[in-house]
């Protein structure tokens, strides 16, 4: 009897240690794979080996602080159900290189992939190519549930975060973007895409040169993209440009964007035209209590669309730039736009400009602009 009872006890505890083990995934360090985070080393095997060892199933991965040298022809590929997880002062350096195309992490065909923490650093000053802009911090394509948090990116020769592959539900959350080459982040297709609490920051090099550009390639969408809260200083071509290029228009769509609370600041200052905010060939925007400051050349754009909401921004001290349509806002060859509750003044082109077009104009405070308050 007494037997019994204690194999009754033993089979529970046993039972209760493998339900709480399942309920924690396992947490390795890059260190135990032989990453060595020295700033010399190689460690792109490194790394790849601690991600594959979990075989599909749910861990962390966790990377200490240092310097970890990463190749760029191969990358560091994510799997699913994974956290890459980069503790203070942990970085993952590009090595040196001269390719069109890289990326330092690459996520791809995988869903539930957070990575969070730490510098992804490209090598833009280091490269010793003078062709393409592609090479990538952070490459998303055809992935789900996909989140980037508390980590910086900066420095890489094309965009600091790309996504496209028309993946969805993803996240990007207290992302800094800092003096990348092309982008800070682009997106070129996918569905409920939301970019929050963000800075984006010192884009310069090659055109576009924005910090975030919604650009949907030929025959891809856009839907559901929202930009939340986030900050966008001294990028050189622009702050936020949404829409596909001009050879994509009528075949390319960006639908239910949403740009929100955010701030931009001393954006534009390669050459005119510049928007601080374009929306192009874009169907249902709202752009909404946005706050721009001392932006060169235009600070709202849209163009060519349909049914863009422009509520509650204030626009001031946008500078000339030479362009005879810079202004406070722009409204041209749109349709059913709305322009209402808008502060626009100081600004030293017009302060709404109007270009065949009849949008609807409500309780907008616009005054003291230097080409005249209308146009």
């Amino acid at each position: 009897m007494r037997s019994s009872i204690w194999r009754a006890v033993v089979s529970l505890v046993l039972g209760l240690v493998l339900v709480s083990t399942g309920l924690a995934a396992p947490v390795i360090s890059v260190r135990d794979h032989g990453a060595v985070g020295d700033g010399v080393a190689d460690d792109t095997s490194a790394i790849q080996a601690a991600i594959d060892s979990f075989a599909g199933q749910a861990g962390t991965i966790h990377v200490p602080r240092g310097v970890y040298q990463i190749d760029t022809q191969r990358g560091v590929q994510l799997r699913s159900r994974t956290t890459l997880r980069l503790a203070e002062g942990a970085v993952l350096q590009a090595i040196p290189n001269g390719r069109d195309h890289y990326h330092v992490l690459k996520i791809s065909d995988v869903e539930q992939v957070q990575i969070t923490g730490g510098v992804i650093a490209g090598e833009r000053d280091q490269h010793t190519g003078k062709t393409g802009e592609w090479g990538n911090g952070i490459d998303v394509r055809r992935s789900k549930k996909v989140t980037l948090e508390k980590l910086t990116v900066r420095n890489c020769w094309g965009d600091g975060v790309y996504i496209g592959g028309q993946s969805s539900d993803v996240v990007v959350d207290h992302v800094i973007a800092d003096r990348n080459r092309r982008q800070g982040l682009s997106v070129t297709s996918g569905t409920k895409i939301e970019i929050r609490d963000s800075t984006f920051q010192n884009t310069q090099g090659t055109a576009p040169e924005c910090g975030v550009d919604i650009e949907p390639n030929a025959g891809e969408t856009v839907a559901q993209c929202r930009v939340l809260r986030c900050q966008f200083l001294d990028n050189a071509g622009g702050g936020l440009q949404v829409g596909p290029a001009l050879v994509d228009r009528e075949r390319s769509f960006v639908r239910e964007f949403v740009a929100e609370e955010n701030t931009f600041e001393r954006n534009g200052t390669s050459p005119p035209p510049n928007f601080t905010i374009q929306i192009s060939s874009g169907d249902a925007a709202i752009i909404r209590n946005n706050i721009l400051r001392a932006n060169g050349g235009i600070g709202i754009g849209v163009h060519h669309s349909r049914k863009v909401q422009v509520l509650g921004n204030h626009v001031t001290g946008t500078r000339w730039t030479g362009n005879k349509s810079d202004s406070g806002i722009l409204i041209s060859d749109d349709i059913e736009s709305v322009v209402q509750d808008n502060i626009v003044e100081n600004n030293e082109g017009y302060g709404i400009f109007i270009w065949k077009a009849q949008p609807t104009l409500s309780n907008n405070q616009v005054s003291n602009n230097a080409k005249g308050n209308y146009r």
